[in-house]
Formats: C-alpha cells, sequence, structure tokens
C-alpha cells in the first residue's frame, strides 16, 4: 500500500476504493449498489488482513459522506478501529507524528460511526 498522508484516503487502496464508488454513482447506482459492487470486487483483498481495514474504513467514510451508513459496513469499520489492527500497520510503518495523526483521524470516524448505532 502506498500512502502519503494519514487521512482515511491517503494511500492508493482507499483511493481506489472511492473512485470505484463514486464512478458506480456517477452511473446513476445507489450507494447500496455502489458498496456491494465494492464489496464483490474487493472479495479476495477483505481476506487480507492489511487490506480489509481500509475498505471497511473507505466505504463507511464514503457512506457517511453520502448519509448511507449501512450496519454492516459501520460495524465492520468500528470492529477495525476497535481491534487497532489499522494502526498497528502504522505504528510499524510510520514516524510518529503521522501515528498521532492516523490515531486522530480513527476517532474522529469512530465517533462519526457511534453516532449512527
Amino acid at each position: 500500500m502506498e500512502a502519503w498522508g494519514y487521512d482515511i484516503f491517503d494511500n492508493d487502496e482507499a483511493n481506489d476504493i472511492r473512485a470505484l464508488f463514486e464512478n458506480e454513482l456517477e452511473t446513476g447506482a445507489s450507494v447500496a449498489h455502489a458498496t456491494a459492487e465494492i464489496l464483490r470486487e474487493s472479495k479476495d483483498a477483505l481476506n487480507d488482513s492489511e487490506s480489509a481495514p481500509i475498505i471497511w474504513l473507505a466505504l463507511a467514510a464514503l457512506q457517511l459522506d453520502h448519509g448511507e451508513l449501512q450496519a454492516n459496513v459501520r460495524d465492520h469499520a468500528l470492529a477495525a478501529i476497535d481491534s487497532g489492527t489499522d494502526l498497528k500497520r502504522w505504528e510499524a510503518e510510520a514516524k510518529p507524528e503521522d501515528i498521532a495523526g492516523r490515531r486522530r483521524v480513527l476517532d474522529g470516524l469512530r465517533a462519526r460511526l457511534m453516532e449512527h448505532r
């Protein structure tokens, strides 16, 4: 995964998810359909311990931005945040200030997700 910052979409994989999601919406697809398409295309990646959190976090952020958060996406994103899996990857590869930034981003997303529980 190529990352250039600590925001949710500051890496290649999340950015690709966003592009696919937005492309689906531009064709007239619903948020639910766009999500299903991403999950279908990401089937193998969802079994990867590094990719799965990125996918769930990106989907949750996209759904929140479009006002249609699905419970299963919310729950997977919260699990990715609460398990610390995403942050552990950062702790192994990033500078302390980037780890702190990622933690703030994840905390902010978690707060937004909890508002929709």
